[in-house]
């Protein structure tokens, strides 16, 4: 299920912050400090030389502030959910719940939205049910589809893709669709770097502009995707770097050689984070004698070519050398 709520940055209520930073025992001072800033702020607009009436706010946070995706991450840090089929994801305003759905029994997944929406009741949040979106993956040969979610009598729409947190995601998990807005954004940026090069500029710049421009966009979530997209879309992928490499004038790094190397660089974080949700499964890993990683079982193509199993795989790689 991803939410989506009503502008929220501008339905924070400066009080109820308060009253969770002093559970969570933050400086007086600053909450004080926090709760002025919030409230009876002036709001007017601007056109030319005419002034519109000003008007006092004592709701939401200022928009386009720093400090406001910290404030909204903290007026929402006590809505956790305590079902152990259940998770919800929050990263500032962007919220999704997941929910492991076992012998076709939806009654804990259903009782988590319900919680969720409840509480953003009780903390003045707004959903907006027409913009938020459920995604069913089930890889079952039986499939057995389940009525769809109803929000404060609104039915939610189900759909088969959904962008979240920049990538696209497909209730097949193939990433084909995620493929799709990869190629279309490096193909605008590659006619940069054609342009660049057709101006003559050197070629620590236009590797630069690659590295910079191309490179994070062709490895952006491929932690998550890199080991499951199909071989048609790793060739797509793998022309934008020939082609990038050609322009540069030096060969470039392979795909498969930037996944892995960012996949390297999270389990490396991982093992220096010891409040990390994955921590505990990957050490859970480690073959004490010889300090590599055991695969985990695996009973599926796609769990194989997962993070997990690949980050194991790329450590014992690295670790043997």
């Amino acid at each position: 299920m991803f939410y989506d709520f009503s502008s929220a940055f501008n339905t924070i209520q400066p009080h109820l912050l308060a009253k969770k930073l002093m559970n969570m025992k933050v400086s007086p001072f600053t909450i004080l400090w926090i709760y002025d800033y919030l409230s009876n702020r002036p709001q007017f607009v601007k056109i030319n030389e005419f002034l519109s009436n000003t008007v006092l706010t004592n709701t939401g946070c200022p928009q386009g502030t720093v400090l406001s995706p910290y404030l909204f991450s903290l007026y929402t840090s006590d809505s956790r959910e305590s079902h152990d089929l259940c998770t919800l994801i929050k990263y500032a305003d962007d919220t999704a719940l997941t929910g492991k759905i076992l012998n076709d029994n939806h009654t804990p997944f259903l009782e988590a939205v319900n919680r969720f929406v409840d509480w953003c009741d009780q903390n003045y949040l707004e959903l907006n049910v027409s913009k938020t979106k459920e995604m069913l993956i089930d890889f079952r040969k039986n499939k057995t589809v389940p009525d769809p979610v109803t929000l404060k009598g609104k039915v939610v729409e189900r759909v088969v893709t959904f962008k979240y947190l920049g990538a696209t995601i497909d209730d097949s998990l193939s990433w084909s669709e995620n493929t799709d807005s990869i190629v279309s954004k490096a193909n605008t940026r590659l006619h940069c770097l054609r342009k660049l090069h057709a101006f003559h500029v050197h070629s620590p710049m236009l590797q630069l502009f690659f590295s910079s421009m191309i490179c994070s966009v062709l490895t952006f979530g491929s932690t998550v995707w890199g080991g499951n997209i199909t071989d048609f879309d790793k060739k797509r992928l793998g022309r934008i770097i020939q082609k990038a490499s050609y322009l540069i004038g030096i060969p470039q790094e392979s795909l498969k050689d930037m996944v892995d190397r960012k996949v390297y660089k999270k389990l490396t974080n991982i093992f220096n984070d010891e409040s990390h949700p994955l921590r505990q499964e990957f050490d859970s890993l480690i073959i004490a004698r010889s300090g590599r990683l055991r695969l985990p079982k695996v009973n599926t193509e796609r769990y194989l070519k997962s993070f997990v199993p690949n980050a194991v795989k790329i450590f014992n790689s690295n670790y043997s050398r």
